[in-house]
């Protein structure tokens, strides 16, 4: 089922503020892995960190009550519980059978967040000569396996984006773009994953690897590869400002709040 995304912020920003800070030493990102600045935590799996409530408006974990009592909802259907003590990060649960970790939930939490990054501040595309800023009007998104593909068919934006975890075998998504005619992007996540939201945003954007999985002008393969940013300039420039204003660095800022409070 495909989701639709305007270009506008209506799901996650602001989700963080010092009013509902996580007590827990580790914090969790938009799209629910833990934040690190080195190895620690690299193999864990994403944890559940949105939910849903009965009129269909989402709340970060941050936001929500403890327990089960405002009847939130996962991305796969099962009732959610939150997890808010002062040890681990905040996350929620299955109900059911207490499972922290959906796929289904990580795959829906990386495609909004993926899709407010695109619509906001664009995607930098690598071409042969140098990349250039994507930035489309209208947003679906599917989820695969291992991530999401963000689709942009109203013409002249048509292009397709693959966000992965990792490197893995898309050979079939292959044929369907060729079938489709639509050229593809994939964009390479890994070791993003633990980033704060900023660095996340800022991978979707230009840091991470990227290349064509499909170009229906050029070669249909090429390896994965570092995307490379526009010359210095306006177009860049005004980029970057935008990721800043929109995903504010204020992970250290809430630290330090906390200690405070303590």
């Amino acid at each position: 089922m495909s989701v639709s995304m305007s270009s506008r912020f209506t799901t996650w920003q602001g989700r963080r503020t010092l009013e509902c800070m996580n007590p827990a030493e580790n914090h969790r990102n938009a799209i629910g892995y833990v934040i690190s600045d080195g190895a620690k935590g690299e193999v864990a799996k994403p944890s559940i960190v949105w939910g849903s409530r009965p009129d269909g408006s989402r709340v970060f974990i941050d936001r929500a009550h403890r327990g089960a009592s405002e009847g939130l909802r996962c991305a796969c259907g099962s009732s959610l519980v939150a997890r808010k003590g002062e040890v681990n990060a905040w996350h929620f649960a299955h109900a059911a059978n207490a499972v922290a970790a959906c796929e289904v939930a990580f795959s829906h939490a990386l495609g909004e967040f993926a899709s407010e990054v695109i619509l906001n501040t664009g995607i930098f595309v690598p071409t042969s000569a140098q990349s250039f800023l994507w930035q489309p009007r209208l947003i679906t998104f599917d989820r695969i396996n291992g991530g999401v593909v963000l689709r942009s068919r109203r013409p002249p934006d048509q292009l397709d984006v693959y966000i992965i975890k990792k490197n893995q075998n898309l050979s079939r998504h292959l044929e369907v773009q060729k079938t489709a005619g639509v050229s593809a992007l994939c964009v390479e996540l890994h070791g993003a994953l633990h980033s704060s939201d900023e660095g996340l945003a800022s991978a979707i954007n230009s840091h991470c690897k990227r290349a064509y999985l499909y170009n229906r002008r050029g070669p249909v393969e090429q390896p994965l590869k570092k995307g490379r940013l526009v010359q210095e300039g306006t177009e860049n420039e005004d980029a970057a400002a935008r990721l800043e204003r929109l995903y504010p660095a204020d992970l250290e800022r809430r630290r330090l709040e906390i200690k405070r409070r303590r």
